[in-house]
């Protein structure tokens, strides 16, 4: 295959003549230069042109440059992701011919010395730190401006996170292990993690921000240590801590950097109480003793319903979820509930000695011996003694056999029918329950990362208005003049009321006292962002996006059709709103939008679901999600929001021959959304409660069944929304 056919085979079928037209208006162009180009252009989004940019690599073979370059600069590709305090970028190493990874600290956060000298002390650890299973550094890159970076290896492959994520999927749909990432398999893996760590420390480094999503499983199995942004070497003198990195708004979820540092769902008691001044090896094995819990039973320790709060709360106490499996049928050994026990005691002097040691006591488990945690009982040392002296064990037992065949024929001919008879009752009820407790475990995952999709759209939206309304010093570049120039419209169909509006240009609304220079500038920065204003409606479709038409088309069809998400805001501080789709007018004076619930709930709360409502600009039932926009000195610069159709979530509820019913309640018990609802028509928000029963059964356990008048019903959390899927089967 040529690297032009590569290159192509990488890219969306849409925008594959884009990067036609490309290659033919130059020479020797980079098939990664391309994809770069694609994505700057908006025509690719950040997963695609990561997508695009590894798959590049494994198809492509070595190759090699002919000339010298002129800089040794890497040349940046796109956004990776980002943490809490600086972002990992896709970038061409031009000297090397290779793809790296760069990691830098945020732009607003450039200026903190502390932040800096932070970010210096992460890249000078994790370079010495050398073990297969830490993520190798090839580099530090100081910039012109003084800016800091770093180069180190593009992991291919993906999170701890997702592959516990797939093991998840498999036993709600099957019941079963999904192949390659059985017990056994995860354990292994467990195992290179335990190994890094317990090199690290022996090295008197702490990483204080071990979780899932910071551990990389590679394509060829190899382990991956990542972060090390808030370790801490031992011995190294008193650490500089930054009260506003703690404190602000922004950083509720996700790692922490202040007087409490680390990810909360993750933390040992004495992080959370704060007392880094007296942390050891054994605060990072507690953390691997809840990343083991996840491993060993597909479930977090920590409640997935706690806010950052009860967390912190559950961490002090040592307090952890009850230790059972994701599904009824999945294996819960006795030994790892001890080792994960003796890992995540309260009293750090009751844990293993190291992180080595507990590693040995999960080998123990795996070469089927006796672990120190658990020692066994004495029918567990009986049946291990069995296991490993089979042949003795099988000649005594057939001496014995012969004397018993006769009594024992008889009885199994008289009971044999009855016995039968109830284990295949038992059986169908049992593999009937499975399926529906599967479905709606299915379904309840679906929706929540629906609701995390569109919740990222919004944090997209919030991220380029923040670039926007914080750099006044840059200049801006329109090819319209948003003060004098209504957006150019389209009639719009039934979701938009028939009106016409614009699918790329915002129309704007100036509150009370909104006027002067700093608001017409504020009106020019919301108007250069239309493209993301945009993006939140053209993203919301996800996979029900028909890729092969152009971005036109899919704007047209979302003129006429509508998307899941309607309106996409953005409310400033100083009273301006931007919405999209535009009106076709110039800038209007109104109410002050700074007034709404959903301004004064996001600059008090960070992300916040609101609603659901029914929507002003007659819509009909929303449900809204908003989140604060912060300068470089985390003052307030306004807020980004997105009003979602509330029946988007009733494409989830379809139901089929073993599914009666099912519905979403809200935290009240009412019922939000039913399928073949068609919020659009709401005019008023009236829910319909569930019954008593059903909705005490549920505040008792937020996940479960019962049965009721010979139908079955079956609920699973929501918990990004705080709502609950019902389904009711027969």
């Amino acid at each position: 295959m040529t690297v032009h056919d590569t290159l192509m085979s990488t890219l969306p079928p849409e925008v594959r003549g884009d990067a036609e037209r490309m290659i033919k208006s130059r020479r020797d162009v980079d098939p990664h230069q391309v994809v770069a180009e694609l994505h700057k252009q908006g025509l690719l989004r950040d997963d695609q042109l990561r997508d695009a940019v590894l798959a590049l690599e494994n198809g492509l073979k070595v190759g090699l440059r002919l000339l010298l370059p002129e800089s040794s600069d890497p040349e940046i590709l796109g956004p990776l992701g980002a943490g809490a305090m600086g972002e990992v970028l896709l970038a061409k190493d031009v000297g090397l011919n290779r793809v790296v990874a760069i990691k830098r600290i945020h732009a607003e956060l450039a200026t903190r010395s502390a932040v800096v000298d932070r970010f210096y002390r992460e890249a000078q650890v994790t370079a010495q730190l050398d073990h297969p299973s830490i993520v190798p550094i090839h580099g530090l890159i100081v910039g012109k401006d003084g800016s800091l970076s770093y180069s180190m290896k593009l992991v291919h492959g993906r999170t701890l996170e997702a592959v516990l994520d797939e093991a998840r999927d498999a036993w709600r749909k099957k019941g079963t292990e999904a192949a390659g990432l059985q017990l056994t398999a995860r354990l292994e893996a467990f195992l290179d993690v335990c190994a890094a760590i317990g090199y690290a420390h022996e090295k008197g480094v702490l990483h204080r921000d071990l979780k899932p999503e910071n551990i990389m499983v590679g394509q060829f199995g190899e382990v991956m240590v990542m972060d090390w942004g808030i370790a801490r070497v031992l011995g190294g003198g008193a650490e500089t801590i930054s009260g506003e990195d703690g404190n602000s708004p922004r950083k509720t979820h996700g790692t922490r950097v202040g007087a409490v540092m680390g990810t909360p769902r993750y933390m040992s008691p004495e992080q959370a109480e704060g007392r880094n001044d007296i942390l050891d090896p054994r605060s990072d094995q507690y953390t691997l003793g809840l990343i083991l819990f996840e491993v060993v039973t597909l479930r977090p320790a920590i409640s997935p319903d706690l806010d950052m709060d009860g967390c912190l709360g559950w961490a002090k106490a040592a307090k952890k979820q009850s230790y059972s499996h994701l599904h009824r049928s999945g294996p819960v050994p006795r030994e790892l509930g001890g080792v994960i026990d003796r890992a995540t005691q309260l009293n750090p002097d009751r844990r293993y000695a190291s992180v080595r040691d507990l590693a040995e006591d999960i080998r123990r488990y795996l070469r089927d011996e006796a672990v120190l945690a658990r020692p066994d009982t004495l029918g567990q040392r009986l049946t291990r003694w069995v296991g490993h002296h089979r042949q003795l064990m099988v000649m005594t037992v057939l001496g014995l056999f012969g004397s018993l065949v006769a009594t024992t024929l008889v009885l199994l001919v008289l009971g044999a029918g009855v016995v039968e008879w109830r284990r295949r009752a038992a059986a169908s009820r049992e593999a009937h329950l499975t399926k529906i407790l599967a479905v709606t475990a299915d379904r309840a995952r679906a929706i929540d990362g629906f609701a995390h999709d569109i919740a990222g759209v919004a944090t997209g939206l919030s991220f380029a208005a923040e670039a926007s309304l914080d750099r006044p010093e840059a200049d801006l570049v329109l090819v319209y003049d948003p003060l004098t120039e209504a957006p150019r419209t389209r009639p719009a169909g039934d979701p938009y009321q028939g009106r016409e509006i614009s699918v790329e240009r915002p129309s704007f609304l100036r509150g009370p006292g909104a006027s002067g220079p700093e608001a017409d500038d504020e009106v020019r920065r919301l108007a250069a962002i239309g493209y993301q204003f945009a993006r939140v409606l053209l993203d919301s479709t996800g996979k029900t996006a028909d890729k092969k038409m152009s971005r036109k088309k899919r704007r047209d069809a979302i003129a006429q059709k509508g998307a899941p998400v309607v309106w996409a805001h953005v409310i400033t501080a100083n009273g301006v709103q931007g919405t999209l789709p535009g009106a076709n007018r110039p800038p209007v004076s109104g109410p002050d939008p700074r007034k709404s619930p959903v301004y004064e709930r996001a600059r008090d709360g960070g992300l916040v679901w609101f609603g659901p409502t029914i929507d002003p600009l007659k819509a009909g039932a929303v449900l809204t999600v908003s989140l604060p926009l912060w300068d470089r000195k985390q003052d307030l610069l306004g807020v980004a929001v997105a009003d979602l159709r509330l029946d988007a979530f009733a494409e989830f509820l379809d139901p089929n021959e073993d599914v009666k019913e099912s519905f979403l309640l809200d935290g009240a018990g009412k019922k939000v959304v039913t399928f073949g609802m068609d919020a659009s028509r709401f005019t008023t928000w009236e829910p319909k409660s569930a019954s008593l029963g059903l909705w005490s059964a549920i505040t008792h356990d937020p996940a479960g069944h019962r049965d009721v008048d010979g139908h079955l019903e079956v609920w699973a959390p929501v918990p990004s929304l705080g709502w609950t899927l019902v389904v009711i089967a027969n």
